[in-house]
């Protein structure tokens, strides 16, 4: 993943118009000049626009690639991997969950995550961890949920 440490620097791509209204604005005025007959004139003048325009778009894409890279390369962009899961991450299992037979509806999520680096922790006072024996074979709790107040943990 390619990220801008100074994005604001993306404002100098206008400075593109620069080079394009310099060249829209440097058109050289044609000059008059005097011959006795036209059709030595109207050669001269197809052939010279034949050499002019190819150059001076060349030189156009030029100067914009010439502006866009500074600009691009003034927002430094740098490739950044996206970070793996560390240890610090949980995922909350309700006790009344733990201690049912719907454990087994969610157990391959749970255990995908934790292959990631997830912890396994139960979600009450202190999210203590839960135990690999524990989560490999849940005993039922028996007596319905919990009465205790999840709503208090929130914050």
């Amino acid at each position: 993943m390619i990220q801008l440490l100074a994005p604001f620097w993306l404002a100098a791509l206008a400075g593109i118009a620069v080079p394009i209204a310099i060249h829209l604005w440097n058109k050289k005025p044609g000059r008059t000049v005097k011959v006795g007959s036209i059709r030595w004139l109207e050669a001269a003048a197809s052939q010279r626009l034949r050499r002019l325009r190819p150059r001076d778009g060349w030189l156009l894409l030029l100067r914009i690639a010439l502006v866009a890279g500074v600009a691009l390369l003034l927002t430094q962009p740098q490739w950044r991997r996206r970070a793996e899961p560390t240890g610090d991450k949980w995922v909350l299992i309700s006790p009344d969950l733990l201690g049912s037979k719907e454990v087994s509806k969610v157990r391959g999520l749970v255990d995908s995550l934790r292959r990631r680096g997830f912890q396994l922790r139960r979600y009450g006072p202190d999210f203590p961890p839960v135990s690999p024996p524990e989560w490999a074979d849940p005993l039922p709790s028996g007596g319905g949920p919990n009465a205790a107040d999840y709503w208090a943990l929130v914050p």
